[in-house]
C-alpha cells in the first residue's frame, strides 16, 4: 500500500458532544483520509467523537510546549490567534459561522496573519465574514456523511404507577432483552415517581398526564409488566386505539391478549422472550370490542332505570327597547321603543349594559 506523503494537522480547539463543525471535521475526514495523512489535534474533547475520529484518522491532545510538524494546518478555531508551535507550508482557515452576527463578540485581527487559503463553509458564511469585516473567504461546501445503513427506531409506552406489583424490575429485565437483540428503542414511562435511571437511558420518565391518546397511537407497543392486575385500563384503551401490548401471562389478560394477534404474552420470570417475533411481527388491525351500550345496561340494572322530567318553559321578561341594535337572536332591526319578551338571563344582558357593545339596551316595562 503506497504512503500517503501529504501531512495535515487539523486543529479544533474545543470538540464538543455535538455540534455543527464536530460534524463538518468527522465528515471532512471521512471523505479525504483516504488521500491524506491526517491528524486531528484538540485541546479538549468529548469522548464519543473522538472514538469515531481515531477509526479513520490520528488524534492528539494540543500541547503548547511541543513543536507540530506538517505540510498543511487546518483551522477550524478562528475566533482566537493561532497556535504558535506548529510549523507548516500552508495555512488554511475554515470559517464555520456568520460572523456578521457575531461581530461584536469577536474579532478576527488575527486572520490575515499568516494565513494563505480562507475558507468559508457557505455563500452566506462568506457573504457574512465580508459584512462584518470586508472580506470574503472562498466558499467550499460543508460536505455530508457517506449514507449508512439505518434502523428503526422502537417506541414503547406505559401509563403506570410503578408500584411494586406493577413490574419495576421486569421493564428493566425487558430493556436488557432488547439491548441483546440489538434493538434500537426509547420507551416512555408515565409515572409519579421519578427514578435513577442512568443504567438505562433508553427508559423516559414522564410526569403523568391525562393526554396520553397521542402518545399512546405514536408508539409501536404498550408494555404493561405487572405481577396482578384486575382489569388494567392503559391495556384495553391501547387495544380501542389499535395499538398492540406486551403484557405478563396473567389472570387479566387471559382472554384480553392474544398472541400475535393484538399483542403477546410474556411469562413473569421474563425468560426465554422471543424478542426478534415481537419486533418482526407487530400486530396491526385487530378488533376490539368496546362494548359501551351492554355494560351501561349492567349500570342501569344496578342504578335503577334512568327517567327525566321535562324542563319547564322559563318565565319571559317584558323589556322596552331604548338604543337602537341589532338583535342576533330575533335576527331583526331592534329600533327604539320596540317591545321583546325574553329570558330572564337575557334580560340582566340587555339590560345591564354588559353585551358586545357595553351600552344598555333594554330596560324592564
Amino acid at each position: 500500500m503506497d504512503t500517503k506523503q501529504l501531512k495535515i494537522y487539523l486543529y479544533y480547539e474545543s470538540i464538543c458532544a455535538i455540534g455543527g463543525i464536530e460534524s463538518w471535521i468527522y465528515y471532512f475526514c471521512q471523505h479525504l483520509y483516504r488521500y491524506y495523512d491526517i491528524t486531528v489535534l484538540f485541546c479538549t474533547g468529548d469522548d464519543k467523537q473522538l472514538e469515531r475520529l481515531s477509526k479513520i484518522v490520528k488524534t492528539r491532545k494540543y500541547e503548547s510546549n511541543k513543536k507540530y510538524i506538517c505540510d498543511v494546518f487546518v483551522n477550524a478555531t478562528n475566533w482566537k490567534p493561532f497556535p504558535k508551535n506548529i510549523d507548516y507550508k500552508k495555512c488554511v482557515a475554515v470559517v464555520h459561522c456568520d460572523y456578521n452576527y457575531f461581530k461584536e463578540q469577536i474579532k478576527l485581527s488575527h486572520l490575515d496573519k499568516g494565513i494563505d487559503e480562507l475558507i468559508c463553509v457557505s455563500k452566506n458564511c462568506s457573504d457574512g465574514l465580508y459584512k462584518a469585516f470586508g472580506t470574503h473567504g472562498k466558499v467550499i461546501e460543508n460536505i455530508l456523511g457517506e449514507k449508512i445503513e439505518t434502523h428503526k427506531i422502537y417506541r414503547f409506552v406505559s401509563f403506570t404507577r410503578l408500584t411494586e406489583e406493577k413490574g419495576l424490575n421486569r421493564i428493566y429485565k425487558m430493556v436488557e432483552e432488547l439491548r441483546k437483540a440489538n434493538v434500537k428503542f426509547e420507551w416512555k414511562i408515565f409515572t409519579e415517581f421519578r427514578l435513577n435511571n442512568t443504567d438505562y437511558p433508553e427508559l423516559i420518565f414522564m410526569d403523568p398526564t391525562l393526554d396520553v391518546f397521542d402518545y399512546l397511537v405514536d408508539s409501536d407497543y404498550l408494555v404493561q409488566l405487572s405481577s396482578s392486575e384486575a382489569f388494567c385500563y392503559s391495556v384495553h384503551e391501547a387495544l380501542q386505539y389499535g395499538v398492540p401490548v406486551i403484557v405478563t401471562d396473567i389472570d387479566a389478560f387471559k382472554d384480553v391478549v392474544i398472541d400475535g394477534y393484538n399483542g403477546y404474552k410474556v411469562n413473569l420470570s421474563m425468560d426465554n422472550i422471543d424478542i426478534n417475533k415481537i419486533i418482526n411481527n407487530i400486530p396491526h388491525g385487530f378488533k376490539y370490542d368496546e362494548n359501551f351500550k351492554a355494560i351501561e345496561k349492567k349500570w342501569f340494572d344496578v342504578l335503577g332505570k334512568p327517567f327525566y322530567k321535562k324542563d319547564s318553559t322559563p318565565d319571559k321578561v317584558k323589556l322596552k327597547v331604548i338604543y337602537k341594535y341589532y338583535d342576533n337572536e330575533l335576527k331583526k332591526e331592534m329600533n327604539v321603543g320596540d317591545r321583546i319578551e325574553v329570558d330572564e338571563a337575557r334580560a340582566i344582558v340587555l339590560t345591564s349594559g354588559k353585551n358586545q357593545i357595553n351600552t344598555k339596551l333594554c330596560e324592564y316595562i
